[in-house]
């Protein structure tokens, strides 16, 4: 079976966050916690709720070779490899 509460420290872990930011995330309402007496836990499936929700962010694209873009203000066709 999986994990079902994860501390701070592999919240941060997981996500790739550091730890003020994670507790910022807390405070800000977009991650809930779990009280364990004074420990701070968080469910799993919280967590992937919260990545899941994240946008993504499509890659920009390779940028032109310098010869090419010369060209290109030449009104010359672009060179390939």
């Amino acid at each position: 079976m999986d994990q079902l509460l994860l501390t701070i420290p592999q919240c941060c872990r997981l996500a790739a966050v550091g730890r003020t930011k994670f507790y910022e995330l807390i405070a800000s309402g977009e991650i809930p916690i779990r009280k364990i007496g004074k420990k701070s836990l968080v469910a799993a499936a919280d967590l992937k709720r919260w990545a899941d929700r994240l946008p993504a962010i499509a890659a920009k694209p390779k940028p032109a070779d310098r010869a090419d873009v010369q060209a290109s203000r030449r009104g010359a066709p672009p060179r390939h490899a």
